[in-house]
């Protein structure tokens, strides 16, 4: 139960979007879930082109697999980051990104 209650409240954060921005930085920090898990991710704008986000999410779940009269019980843990530049050749909100993701 504790499980879907944090997954509602992190959900209903995602909804949300940002979770805290000021007006004077280039600084935002975003929360939410995806199918990596939950995350954290903050963001830093260098110029009018170019942002840097470095996410973190995490992961756990339990399940049991039964197969015939075979049955596996189940336990995982993930964390994985990632740093990531986000190019904006444009002022229309399109952007390419490229970065490095490590663990899983």
């Amino acid at each position: 139960m504790k499980h879907v209650i944090c997954t509602v409240v992190l959900a209903s954060l995602a909804m949300v979007g940002t979770a805290a921005q000021a007006e004077d930085t280039n600084f935002s920090l975003g929360a939410g879930v995806s199918s990596l898990g939950v995350f954290v991710e903050p963001s830093f704008k260098l110029n009018d082109n170019w942002s840097v986000r470095a996410p973190v999410y995490y992961y756990h779940g339990t399940t049991t697999l039964k197969q015939d009269k075979n049955k596996v019980d189940s336990d995982v843990d993930a964390l994985s980051a990632s740093i990531v530049a986000d190019y904006y050749p444009t002022s229309s909100g399109f952007f390419l990104s490229g970065g490095l993701a490590f663990g899983g």
